[in-house]
């Protein structure tokens, strides 16, 4: 009995850590988290803390903060594909 619950346990282990994160694996990411640094790029996203939405980014920066702050983005993605018969020889 004990042998069938070690075994069920390794393998919900195994399933949990194998399996997350394949869409990034693939070199495919979103990082709409913030519409200033979507502005700017993403470029000096751990170091910037212009506002709160840094804080995705570099948690640290709510040391930067001078007064409380909110923030808002909405991002609207609309992906779309085409596939093509192709011809081969």
């Amino acid at each position: 009995m004990r042998s069938a619950s070690f075994v069920i346990g390794a393998l919900v282990a195994v399933t949990a850590f194998t399996s997350g994160d394949r869409a990034m694996g693939a070199g495919f990411a979103l990082k709409e988290q913030s519409a200033t640094a979507q502005g700017n790029a993403f470029a000096g996203t751990a170091t910037e803390a212009t506002d709160a939405s840094y804080m995705f980014f570099n948690p640290a920066a709510l040391g930067r903060m001078k007064q409380p702050q909110g923030t808002a983005s909405l991002t609207y993605i609309s992906p779309t594909s085409k596939l093509e018969h192709a011809t081969g020889s």
